[in-house]
């Protein structure tokens, strides 16, 4: 029997667990702070001295806010394992969720998530001890939390491997007892590592501690623009710089300084657009977005035109203000452009908060532009719900962020956050934008969704929290999908994508715990996701 823990709570901060009896260690040519060098922040600890095929294990776990733990099994080396998981994100947590997740590692960095369920009959609150039971048996593993929620999946490949466990962001972990058959033979490799895919567009952090990527864009055939701001801290001003890439986003021009929130009222929000006719253009939001202002460059964004004052329809009802969402707008085959903003019901259940299940109330709209951005129509619910005869119905109060595209046959689809819903929103407008069909549950789960992305070759793309940063991909315009792989970790998420090449997207997004921006390349086909370049 492989036991350790007599009572004493394991967190693996340090990504290393020292025992020289079962020999759980982390791989020995791994640099000193490996748990950055991959997925950032996971750490990984394995036992270099148990090989199982079947087994039966127990052990209790403590999630935290944004955390993940897991029970690696059938491990060949650092880079290719199963791993069963239990993570856990803020909203996850407050609206009574508690996941359940199986994936395997595979050698080129990616964890591809086989199966991710939400199990009933859980307590999702965190800082709560869990019981779990585990048994893998050939294809087939069986697991059983707090003696009532139940998850299993079959299609495992039968093998044998070592043990350990996988951690992120200071969850627990404890009494951990593994027996089953135990595989001689086996030898583990401590050279082999999982590769890093990440790298920093702007490593200097002499700009600010914590950079966030805003919009990237193509401004020229030959040259990427990334907006984006830099502080010292959540609470801090920023200041706002571009940086220049003329070799599809592999390096990076040291950064301009563009404005800063002392040089301008604090309300600004800029967002930055390529419309259809090829303009960059700069739109400001103001006053909770009721004013619109339109500023224009003729050279990539060195000068800029003095801000013009757009036409903007009334804020629907029961709404003082709306946000612009992480993706602001989708360019439509027609010339037109869709903008999505989200914002809260202005009244409110008394003495609740949002951990009180249904309290926070909040919807999604969108309006059109046929003019550039210089105006733009009424807005309209995302949701076009009605009732069982047909009649329209105020929509969906579980809206937040959306993120959309256009597919080939015309049809905007859109992915929206939810609040409280344990998958994403999923609505569909056939018109351009001009009414949406009725807005049904998801494909899957996911928060924190910054925008989705359309592939020339008709796949789609969206990145979204749970677990950690997972991308999903459809081969086939978002009518199925066949594809996700978490490929670092997130306490945030947010960032930008493009394809640089054909098949080939450039995603920059948020470091998990405040610190400079990641960027990632990743090839994108049919036949599924792999780092590129």
């Amino acid at each position: 029997m492989f036991k350790i823990g007599n009572g004493t709570a394991w967190s693996f901060t340090n990504g290393k667990w020292e025992d020289g009896e079962n020999g759980i260690i982390r791989p020995s040519g791994a640099p000193k702070d490996y748990a950055d060098e991959g997925l950032q922040g996971y750490h990984f600890a394995f036992s270099s001295k148990k090989a199982y095929r079947n087994l039966e294990a127990s052990f209790e776990i403590l999630q935290t806010g944004h955390s993940d733990i897991g029970l690696i099994f059938r491990a060949k080396n650092a880079a290719d394992f199963y791993v069963l998981h239990f993570p856990c994100c803020g909203q996850a947590n407050r609206a009574q969720h508690f996941w359940v997740a199986l994936s395997r590692m595979d050698p080129n960095g990616y964890l591809r998530i086989l199966n991710r369920q939400m199990v009933n009959r859980v307590n999702s609150m965190n800082n709560i001890w869990h019981s779990v039971k585990v048994t893998v048996n050939a294809e087939k593993i069986q697991v059983q939390i707090d003696g009532r929620g139940w998850y299993e999946f079959a299609g495992l490949d039968d093998g044998e491997g070592f043990v350990g466990v996988m951690s992120f962001n200071r969850p627990q972990l404890k009494n951990l007892e593994i027996k089953g058959e135990f595989v001689k033979g086996f030898i583990w490799n401590d050279q082999v590592l999982q590769p890093k895919n990440w790298f920093y567009p702007c490593p200097a952090d002499e700009y600010g501690k914590w950079q966030m990527p805003l919009n990237l864009l193509r401004v020229a055939d030959d040259e990427l623009l990334l907006y984006f701001s830099a502080s010292e801290g959540f609470s801090s001003a920023a200041s706002y710089y571009f940086i220049r890439s003329f070799d599809d986003g592999r390096t990076w021009s040291k950064p301009e300084l563009w404005w800063t929130k002392s040089e301008i009222w604090e309300g600004q929000n800029r967002v930055l657009h390529v419309f259809p006719d090829g303009k960059l253009k700069c739109l400001i939001f103001g006053k909770k977005g009721c004013e619109i202002k339109v500023m224009e460059t003729a050279d990539r964004g060195h000068t800029w035109t003095e801000p013009q004052l757009a036409k903007t329809g009334a804020m629907p009802k029961g709404h003082s203000g709306l946000y612009a969402g992480p993706q602001t707008f989708v360019n439509l085959a027609d010339g037109s452009v869709v903008m999505f903003a989200y914002g809260g019901i202005d009244t409110k259940i008394p003495d609740t908060e949002i951990y009180s299940w249904g309290a926070l109330h909040c919807q999604a709209y969108s309006c059109r532009s046929t003019d550039g951005g210089y105006s733009w129509s009424d807005y309209i619910n995302v949701d076009g719900a009605k009732d069982a005869e047909g009649k329209p119905v105020e929509g969906n109060l579980d809206f937040t962020e959306v993120c959309g595209v256009q597919a080939a046959d015309g049809c905007i689809k859109a992915l929206i956050r939810p609040v409280y819903s344990p998958w994403m929103w999923e609505a569909r407008s056939k018109d351009g934008g001009l009414s949406w069909e009725q807005a049904v549950r998801g494909p899957f789960p996911g928060y924190a969704t910054p925008n989705m992305l359309r592939t020339d070759a008709g796949c789609l793309v969206v990145a979204h929290r749970l677990p950690g940063m997972t991308l999903d991909m459809s081969p086939d315009d978002g009518e199925t999908w066949s594809q996700a792989a978490m490929i670092d970790s997130a306490i945030w998420v947010m960032g930008s994508m493009i394809e640089v090449k054909p098949n080939v997207v450039l995603y920059v997004y948020w470091d998990s715990f405040e610190a400079k921006m990641r960027a990632q390349f990743i090839k994108v086909t049919a036949q599924g996701m792999a780092p590129a370049w």
